[in-house]
């Protein structure tokens, strides 16, 4: 191997590792500030109308005046009916949900809301009601297309679950999730 191939190799090898160490350095910050969007798990009665949470953290710094997201389940097991904003981070804003006009409905909703004042801080951003269908089972309702701002600051979301029992106190395994 020549002086020259020798030079170029570790020129290679030290461009690889100033990206390494920057991505070392930078990756966390970026994760460590990143909006993270849930939907809580909850435990439900055949036949009853239910509220399941929509968690967010991080909000607070981010400068978050508007937000939009979609919400899916099966149903034969839940219907969406709408959204409560009473005891929430969104509590006094204008907020629309559609479960009503195509292509939504009561298995897909739309939710989206803008202020001018920001939000800030962790806890539930809006409830989503629903009522469970007269069968026992596990759904998944399912948080997709969550946009904050126009798109940043990044969104981190998961969907959540619903077990739906006949009493109210036994568990289902979440088996059948897909």
């Amino acid at each position: 191997m020549s002086v020259a191939q020798v030079g170029k190799k570790s020129g290679f090898a030290r461009r690889l590792l100033v990206i390494w160490y920057v991505s070392a350095l930078l990756l966390p910050t970026a994760v460590k500030g990143q909006v993270e969007a849930r939907i809580m798990s909850v435990t439900a009665r055949q036949g009853s109308d239910i509220v399941v949470p929509l968690k967010i953290r991080n909000l607070t710094g981010m400068n978050v005046t508007a937000f939009e997201f979609v919400v899916s389940c099966d149903t034969s097991l839940l219907m969406l009916n709408g959204i409560e904003q009473k005891g929430t981070l969104t509590a006094g804003l204008t907020m629309f949900a559609n479960n009503r006009v195509a292509p939504f409905g009561p298995a897909r909703m739309k939710v989206v809301c803008a202020s001018a004042t920001a939000l800030a801080g962790d806890g539930v951003l809006v409830n989503i009601l629903a009522s469970a269908r007269g069968r026992r089972g596990n759904v998944r309702i399912t948080l997709s297309d969550f946009i904050l701002n126009a798109g940043t600051p990044a969104v981190k979301s998961r969907s959540g679950n619903v077990a739906i029992v006949s009493d109210g106190s036994e568990r289902i395994p979440n088996r059948n999730i897909k």
